[in-house]
């Protein structure tokens, strides 16, 4: 079902093995609802993974993060789920068809051709909460009953992250069919859990000790947060704010430490009251931290893992990516690139993502997630090594890994860079458009010539935004064709 790196399974030894196991049975303790979600969903969620191609909904669903409404673009960052889609798949989204797309991916890349499902969006919810539509869509869940009918084996689900609404759809689908229906995420406490970098944070510290997280102060009110500022800055030169459940960055501050030592503690009080009315914050929500933004970072290496079911294979370590941010704007994430840091610190980082890989699946989570991490010191010869957040879901960076994978048997084989392309001039332009425009430039699977491949095809019309990732013979050419791109495009449309 999922195009995976061929690499080397996970290896803990039992000793290591059965440490995991108390750490995992105290989380799950510590917590009623993960037990209850998993006998709510029990009939949902997979014990194995089949051997081979099965009938899908695809959806990218990310209504359960925070802050992602400022997003430019974000109603039509769905149609990212194409990329995924098999011959006879379906994908469901609320956005409009994109003319040209499904050519696109069928012809030029191979992809297989699906059949799309727009729902109308749920009053009281964001427009790109697919899975709320879905739930009230009464025509669109015909679509996909009748799909699940007519499947061979199971129907399956693959959400872009496992919000209950999606496993509240399969439960709904399953009582209409007759048919099992299974949900390809975690469920959705863990989900919720796994995208919080407060109890991620924590986990870090109960796996691997307090030298791998960035030792953060939390604060669950205005108060307490302001209070954590001055002490963070106190012994900083800049301080970092962070909703815990928001993404990409967009849910992130960076205040220079000189700024709060000079504010009173009632106004400092005040200046955080004013940040979380901004950025949306409730009482009910989770805990915000407070860390010191080091300035020794000198690389942001991202951990790709795919976690089978608890019985099934072990997690998967499938690469470490090093991540890229827009230029003035540390903390957004642009884009990743394969990671060019020594083997043996890639080694150090991945066999420290695989033992919170297996905590996870030992909290049964299923799917695609990954670890994102900071490198402090002076070089890279034997940098500090910190767990910033963990994404418990698609991304940008396992987006385009997978597609490579699907594309060439293996990303490593084809040295790649994948990046966002935004520019308001391109605005209005068809995808259909595009790829007449580009026939030199856009790689065909049937010609394997071209060296560039996009996604993310709805937001280009309506706000002139793709994701590109370039190819070349090295990551130099690779990184270099991201500028030609530009270039060609500028030349062309603009």
């Amino acid at each position: 079902m999922i195009a995976l790196t061929p690499v080397r399974l996970s290896e803990i030894d039992e000793s290591d093995d059965r440490r995991l196991q108390h750490i995992a049975a105290a989380l799950e303790r510590s917590d009623d609802r993960l037990v209850a979600d998993r006998e709510r969903y029990r009939d949902q969620a997979p014990d194995s993974l089949p051997d081979r191609k099965a009938r899908t909904l695809h959806v990218d669903d990310f209504s359960l993060i925070t802050q992602v409404h400022d997003i430019s673009g974000i109603d039509y960052y769905p149609s990212r789920a194409f990329v995924r889609q098999r011959d006879g798949d379906l994908v469901a989204g609320t956005f409009s068809a994109i003319e040209g797309y499904a050519d696109y991916l069928s012809q030029q890349l191979g992809l297989g051709r699906s059949d799309y499902i727009r729902a109308t969006p749920a009053p009281g919810s964001p427009s790109y909460a697919t899975f709320e539509a879905l739930l009230g869509d009464e025509v669109a869940r015909q679509r996909i009953a009748l799909a699940a009918q007519e499947a061979q084996d199971n129907f399956w689900i693959h959400p872009y992250m496992g919000l209950e609404a999606a496993w509240e759809l399969a439960i709904r689908l399953a009582k209409r069919t007759g048919r099992r229906i299974r949900v390809l995420g975690p469920p959705p406490r863990l989900t919720e859990l796994a995208n919080n970098k407060v109890w991620f944070g924590s986990v870090v510290e109960e796996v691997l000790g307090s030298d791998w997280t960035v030792e953060p102060c939390t604060g669950t009110c205005a108060g307490e947060i302001a209070e954590g500022l001055a002490r963070v800055a106190a012994a900083a030169t800049r301080v970092g704010i962070k909703l815990a459940d928001s993404a990409s960055g967009m849910g992130t501050e960076i205040i220079d430490a000189a700024d709060v030592r000079n504010r009173s503690r009632e106004a400092l009080e005040a200046l955080v009251t004013d940040w979380l009315g901004d950025h949306g914050w409730q009482p009910e929500s989770p805990p915000v931290s407070v860390e010191a933004w080091r300035a020794d970072v000198v690389g942001s290496p991202s951990i790709q893992l795919w976690i089978p079911p608890l019985g099934d294979d072990p997690p998967l370590l499938e690469g470490i990516f090093d991540q890229r941010f827009y230029p003035g704007q540390e903390q957004v994430f642009q884009g990743s690139v394969p990671s060019q840091l020594p083997h043996t610190l890639q080694r150090r980082i991945g066999e420290a993502g695989l033992l919170l890989g297996r905590v996870f699946q030992l909290l049964h989570y299923v799917g695609r997630c990954s670890f994102d991490t900071i490198l402090c010191g002076s070089n890279l010869s034997n940098p500090a090594i910190k767990f910033t957040e963990c994404n418990g879901r698609w991304g940008g960076t396992s987006t385009p890994m997978s597609l490579m994978n699907r594309l060439f048997g293996d990303y490593r084989r084809q040295p790649y860079v994948a990046s966002v392309l935004h520019d308001d001039r391109l605005t209005g332009v068809g995808m259909d458009e595009f790829v007449r425009q580009l026939p030199d430039v856009l790689f065909d699977v049937r010609t394997r010539r071209g060296w560039s491949i996009v996604l993310n095809a709805g937001c280009l019309r309506p706000v002139g935004k793709l994701d590109v990732i370039t190819l070349g013979e090295t990551p130099a050419t690779a990184e270099r064709r991201q500028d030609e791109f530009l270039d060609t495009v500028a030349s062309r449309f603009l």
